[in-house]
C-alpha cells in the first residue's frame, strides 16, 4: 500500500475494508470510506506478481490543492480587474479631458464672458470641435460688433436729423 498521507499500520488496521476493492483484473478508481475518513482508492492489478498497486489519497489532501489553486485564481482575476478598473479609468479620463475643457468653457461664455476661446484641444475630434467652437464664437462676436456698429450709425443718423430739423427752426 502506498500514500504520502498512511502509513504501514493503516494497512493493517484496515485490512478487511481495502481487501474488497482490490478484486478485479482492470484498473479501477473509486472513492472508499476507511478508519473515519474518506479517500480515493487507485487498484491497479500486477497479475505478474500475482498481487495489486493501491494507491490511497485522501480527499483533503486533493481538495486541499485544488482549495489553494483556487484561491490563487480568485486572486488573479481579481489582480487583473483591478488593473483593467484602473487602465480603463485613465483611459476614459484621458478621453474626457477634452470634453471637460470644453464644457467650462462654454459654461464661461454662456455666463456672458463671450471674448473666451476654447484653447486647442489636439487633432481628434473633440478638438475639431472646438475649432469649429471658435470660429463659431468668432463670427458671433464679429455679428455683435456689425449690429453695433449698424446700431451706432443709425443713431448718429437720427441725431443729425434731429439737429437739422432743430438748426431750421433757429
Amino acid at each position: 500500500i502506498y500514500s504520502r498521507a498512511v502509513n504501514q499500520d493503516f494497512w493493517q488496521q484496515n485490512r478487511d475494508q481495502i481487501l474488497p476493492y482490490i478484486m478485479g483484473t482492470e484498473i479501477n478508481s473509486q472513492r472508499c470510506k476507511l478508519a473515519g475518513e474518506r479517500y480515493f482508492l487507485t487498484v491497479v492489478p500486477l497479475t505478474a506478481l500475482g498481487g495489486a498497486y493501491l494507491h490511497l489519497t485522501p480527499h483533503r489532501e486533493i481538495y486541499g490543492l485544488m482549495s489553494n489553486g483556487l484561491g490563487f485564481f480568485i486572486a488573479a482575476v481579481f489582480l487583473v480587474l483591478l488593473v483593467l478598473m484602473v487602465a480603463v479609468n485613465l483611459l476614459v479620463k484621458r478621453m474626457l479631458r477634452g470634453f471637460y475643457v470644453m464644457y467650462n468653457c462654454i459654461a464661461d461664455i454662456g455666463g456672458g464672458n463671450l471674448q473666451l476661446m476654447v484653447p486647442d484641444l489636439g487633432q481628434d475630434e473633440v478638438g475639431l470641435l472646438a475649432r469649429q467652437f471658435n470660429q463659431m464664437l468668432k463670427r458671433i462676436n464679429s455679428l455683435i460688433e456689425e449690429n453695433m456698429n449698424r446700431q451706432l450709425l443709425a443713431k448718429n443718423a437720427e441725431i443729425k436729423a434731429l439737429q437739422s430739423q432743430i438748426n431750421a427752426h433757429f
